[in-house]
C-alpha cells in the first residue's frame, strides 16, 4: 500500500519535464538524500545512474550533470 501511495504522490506532483529529486545513488552504499537520510528503497528506481530524477513513468537514475528541473533543495559542492 505505501508504494502505491509514494508513486501516486510523484506522479501527482510530476511537472511536464523531467526533474531531479535530491537522491544520489553511491556504488555498494545505499542511496543518500540531499538532507543526509539514506534511500530506503519504498519505491523503484529504472536505469543506473548516479541522481535520480522523476519523468513521466517514474523514478529513474541518470548522470549528475544532464540538465533537468530541480524539485527540492540542492546542496551545493
Amino acid at each position: 500500500y505505501i508504494l502505491k501511495v509514494i508513486d501516486e504522490f510523484l506522479i501527482r506532483h510530476k511537472c511536464s519535464s523531467d526533474h531531479w529529486i535530491g537522491l544520489e545513488m553511491t556504488e555498494n552504499q545505499p542511496g543518500r538524500w540531499v538532507n543526509g537520510t539514506i534511500f530506503n528503497k519504498l519505491f523503484p528506481l529504472r536505469g543506473n545512474g548516479k541522481c535520480a530524477y522523476l519523468d513521466d513513468v517514474g523514478a529513474a537514475t541518470a548522470r549528475c550533470y544532464t540538465e533537468r528541473k530541480w524539485i527540492c533543495s540542492r546542496k551545493m559542492h
